[in-house]
């Protein structure tokens, strides 16, 4: 799309406009049915540049509008001009000039000049002066680059994780027997004790063997979730190699991310205990479930102090 604006006067027209009280009539024109007072003028042109070939004049009235073509002489600086069967009351006009004959001049040819509309009393008895100040008509393409809508803001986000049920989580065992702790907002304690620690792992922990355990988060209903997810680790030995996200929704679960270097999302960790927190972004989604499930079978067991699942507030 081009833009057009205007820059410094270059050109000037100068126009006496005269009304006669006469009856529209005659042939040719747009105001060959119209009967109604028509004005004359006289266009006086100065101060042209050599390359301009063509002056359009419109004078639009309150009921119709008139436009002359001038063929300008190469080189030409002044030029006079009689209009005639002009509107005649509140007449506004306005004028484009062109580097190439008025005859070659079509809906899409780009104007060099352009006036600023003048609008002046046309009537009768007292002939009306019209300056038209042509401005080089400069041009410029612009486009547009449209956000991509996936990556808006679907809303300032809330850990939506805070009051979720637990209960479809893998059990815990001693200091780590507390998994609704791991959607109470807090992701530091003052003491170890808390959260939700997984039984097996490299040392097969409460007698069982090593493999898959996983944090599911039931929020009731369909939620929006805006795609950041967090997940607190108590301590580095727990941070798992291998670990996945789902996520549930009209009775059937998805896989959203899936990595066997887990260790590459972690963030800093600043709780004097042991806090370790991985990330992951994956998506705007709708889901009434999330579960994180973790490998243990080449780390201590795993153990989470808390998630946070960012979402849209209800």
């Amino acid at each position: 799309m081009n833009w057009m604006f205007a820059k410094v006067p270059a050109l000037f027209a100068g126009i006496t406009a005269a009304s006669l009280g006469t009856t529209g009539c005659g042939g040719g024109g747009p105001s060959d049915s119209i009967e109604e007072n028509t004005g004359s003028a006289v266009l006086h042109l100065q101060g042209a540049p050599t390359n301009i070939a063509c002056l359009r004049v419109v004078a639009t009235g309150t009921s119709r509008s008139e436009t002359r073509d001038i063929n300008l002489q190469i080189p030409s600086s002044t030029v006079t001009e009689a209009l005639s069967r002009l509107p005649v009351g509140s007449v506004t006009f306005t004028g484009t000039a062109y580097s190439v004959a008025c005859s070659q001049v079509t809906p899409t040819t780009n104007a060099d000049y352009v006036s600023d509309p003048v609008t002046v009393t046309v009537n009768s008895t007292v002939p009306a002066n019209v300056t038209l100040a042509m401005k080089r008509n400069g041009q410029i393409a612009v486009s547009a680059n449209w956000e991509d809508a996936g990556n808006m803001p679907l809303c300032v986000p809330v850990d939506i994780a805070i009051g979720a049920s637990t209960a479809e989580s893998d059990a815990g065992w001693g200091g780590g027997s507390y998994p609704q702790e791991v959607v109470d907002g807090l992701t530091c304690y003052s003491e170890w004790p808390h959260g939700l620690a997984f039984t097996g792992g490299i040392n097969q922990y409460m007698g069982e063997a090593c493999g898959w355990r996983q944090l599911t988060l039931d929020f009731g209903h369909d939620r929006q979730l805006t795609g950041i997810i967090d997940i607190y680790h108590h301590g580095l030995e727990h941070v798992p190699n291998t670990a996945k996200i789902e996520v549930y929704s009209k009775g059937v679960w998805s896989e959203k991310f899936s990595t066997t270097t887990e260790h590459d999302f972690m963030l800093a960790d600043t709780c004097p205990v042991g806090s370790t927190p991985t990330e992951h972004d994956i998506g705007p989604v709708t889901a009434s479930k999330v579960r994180y499930s973790l490998n243990n079978c080449d780390i201590t067991h795993g153990w989470i102090y808390e998630a946070i699942v960012q979402g849209c507030p209800e």
